[in-house]
């Protein structure tokens, strides 16, 4: 990439150990090897992450009330990010409540 940096806001299943969420990490990966900023909000974290990683992990759990999924999340870190792409992977009946977080 050229110019400067592109920020990513990365949201799905991740910092546990599922097969989704092996995927998802390995996203955030290549985005980070590409040359992307890229934050991850991991539903089903816990917010106790043992390894370090090359990029911010933030759980959604406990925040907002206990939203699992991270819907009341989203919107203060895309805030606060102002990333210029939102990436969320999900089932795909989960979309449309992300769709009104964002």
């Amino acid at each position: 990439m050229t110019g400067q940096r592109k920020t990513c806001l990365f949201v799905g299943d991740g910092g546990v150990a599922t097969g989704f969420a092996n995927m998802n990490h390995a996203y955030v990966d290549g985005m980070i090897r590409g040359g992307w900023e890229t934050h991850f909000l991991a539903v089903n974290f816990n917010g106790d992450q043992e390894q370090p990683s090359p990029y911010p992990i933030y759980t959604t759990r406990g925040y907002g009330g206990g939203d699992q999924m991270g819907y009341a999340r989203m919107p203060g870190l895309i805030n606060k990010l102002r990333p210029d792409v939102v990436c969320v992977t999900t089932d795909p009946w989960h979309v449309p409540q992300y769709r009104r977080a964002a």
